[in-house]
């Protein structure tokens, strides 16, 4: 009887691990073949999403060829018939890296060789500066038919400028030749409250206009600008009553405070930023490709060029001079030790304009902008330093404004409160 009984559950407990195991595989061959179907569905409509904007790409080169003519010591096809067209989306930047990293993967992933990959994303990064390229941002491409791996035209948009871009293969790396087109700008009034999402990329300001903490509730009012780049400025506030604006210099500017009507900080800053006018960063603090080496490389500091070779270069805070020398790889450069325990560097001078063991201001001349050391042209390296360690000087500094704008920038200042003000009261 046992037995019997004891074969009986043996039996039972097989036909449960059949049935169990033949739902299982049943289970399986049926979401095995939903996900096959879902990738497939997926694959179409990216492969829909990419042909449409090529297609549209292709269209755009078609219109805009006549402007890409007129571009300056640039020998052109009359018509671009004999040129593929694609573009590239720039990918994820990791926070640790420079956007020519992305550049690279991107170009890389449209079937450019690495070598010219490198090459284009560095002349790229060298005209743009690295602020300019973003996550998701759309680059187009025109390349000759018999050799694709040879971009001729690249366009993309920033801060409501249109450029195009040409890039022709000499002396084994890209000229960079472009014009550029301003985009309409569309402006637009947001009106919120203290502690909405938007209040919370100008609070510092709010705090500020309320002499102490910004009331939560507390209605506000912002202009905001928008270029169709996807990325939108806000360019005038309005509290209670007292209006504040943003200040431009160009496409590149250091100066992130808003200042009253007359040209004062909203918010008063113990730094001061190495050089005063339009500049572009061609090079962040962490992982970059060097150009020199075009390899992947850790990068203490960040590159500032776009100004003039011998334009000053100001001390970021108030300190004494360690250092006021020469050396093959940084060619001229200045240490200024400060008070709160950092260490700025500046590198690749045109010339030192200052001793070692002077005490300098915030604010003041300790050389010219060069290209002496390993350089390939005239630029500024800042390096910072914090307990020996090298550190990211944007995060250092944080908000950079100049405590008081006067002579042509607030000339330029005075016409852009004008605009942003009639703007402000539609």
């Amino acid at each position: 009887m046992k037995k019997t009984v004891l074969f009986s559950i043996m039996l039972l407990s097989f036909h449960v691990t059949v049935f169990a195991q033949t739902a299982f595989d049943s289970y399986k061959a049926k979401r095995d073949s939903a996900f096959q179907a879902f990738e497939k569905k997926r694959q179409t409509a990216y492969d829909s999403y990419n042909a449409k904007r090529d297609s549209a790409f292709a269209a755009y080169i078609e219109n805009r060829w006549q402007t890409y003519l007129k571009v300056p010591g640039v020998s052109l096809p009359q018509s671009p018939k004999s040129l593929t067209k694609n573009t590239i989306v720039i990918p994820k930047i990791n926070a640790d890296e420079n956007p020519d990293v992305a550049i690279i993967d991107a170009l890389s992933n449209e079937g450019i060789s690495q070598e010219q990959s490198v090459k284009i994303a560095l002349e790229i990064i060298d005209s743009l500066g690295i602020d300019a390229i973003r996550e998701g941002q759309v680059i187009g491409i025109a390349s000759e038919l018999t050799n694709p791996a040879k971009p001729v035209v690249v366009t993309y948009k920033v801060d409501s400028i249109e450029t195009v871009a040409l890039l022709q293969a000499k002396d084994n790396r890209y000229v960079y030749t472009e014009s550029r087109e301003k985009v309409k700008e569309i402006f637009t009034t947001y009106k919120g409250t203290v502690g909405d999402p938007i209040s919370r990329n100008i609070l510092p300001t709010l705090n500020a206009m309320a002499n102490g903490t910004a009331k939560q509730g507390t209605p506000f009012s912002a202009l905001v600008k928008k270029d169709g780049t996807g990325t939108d400025k806000i360019v005038a506030i309005d509290y209670n009553g007292v209006k504040v604006f943003s200040f431009s210099e160009g496409r590149s500017s250091a100066l992130n405070v808003f200042y009253t009507s007359n040209g004062a900080a909203v918010i008063k800053s113990k730094y001061r930023f190495p050089l005063s006018g339009a500049y572009r960063k061609t090079s962040g603090f962490g992982i970059r490709i060097d150009p020199f080496t075009k390899q992947r490389k850790v990068h203490n500091g960040i590159d500032y060029a776009g100004m003039p070779s011998g334009s000053s270069v100001y001390t970021v805070a108030d300190g004494e001079v360690t250092e006021s020398a020469f050396d093959r790889l940084n060619g001229n450069y200045v240490v200024v030790k400060h008070r709160d325990g950092l260490t700025s560097y500046y590198l690749h001078l045109k010339e030192n304009g200052i001793r070692k063991g002077t005490n300098v201001a915030a604010g003041q001349v300790i050389g010219k902008v060069g290209s002496t050391g390993r350089s390939n042209g005239p630029h500024l390296h800042l390096g910072i330093k914090k307990n020996n360690e090298w550190q990211n000087p944007e995060k250092i500094l944080g908000t950079i404004g100049a405590p008081q704008l006067s002579g042509d920038r607030l000339q330029t200042f005075n016409t852009q409160v004008k605009e942003y003000s009639a703007l402000f009261s539609l």
